[in-house]
């Protein structure tokens, strides 16, 4: 996904997209904001009252989109393309799967931790 120009003030390599300007080049940290997918398909296969989902509620979305929306959080990219965010709040690890700034997946694990060790903070 490159950034077209004709002035070549923009590029974009291997490294990602960068800016040259007056003589200078370096890379753009772009970080796409999850928000919750508009479909109701989606949300309910995310939301959910089941082990290592969270119950559909606006807190609980805010809780998946504040967490994709913090870089701080991003742990790696898998396969398919999904950027994997997760963070431990009161005990528990929070976890969000987001792609192209659309959440696709997330909940919460309490017993087995997939993204951290126990005992994290």
């Amino acid at each position: 996904m490159g950034m077209k120009s004709k002035s070549a003030h923009f590029s974009s390599g291997a490294g990602g997209p960068s800016v040259r300007k007056g003589g200078l080049s370096f890379k753009l940290n772009i970080h796409l904001f999850g928000k919750m997918p508009k479909q109701k398909s989606q949300i309910k296969h995310i939301m959910a009252n089941r082990e290592g989902h969270l119950p559909d509620s606006r807190h609980n979305r805010k809780i998946l989109e504040k967490i994709s929306s913090d870089s701080s959080n991003y742990k790696f990219q898998d396969n398919n393309g999904n950027k994997v965010y997760s963070k431990i709040i009161k005990g528990k690890e929070y976890w969000v799967y987001s792609r192209n700034g659309i959440i696709q997946n997330g909940g919460v694990n309490i017993k087995t931790f997939r993204f951290h060790k126990k005992g994290d903070k």
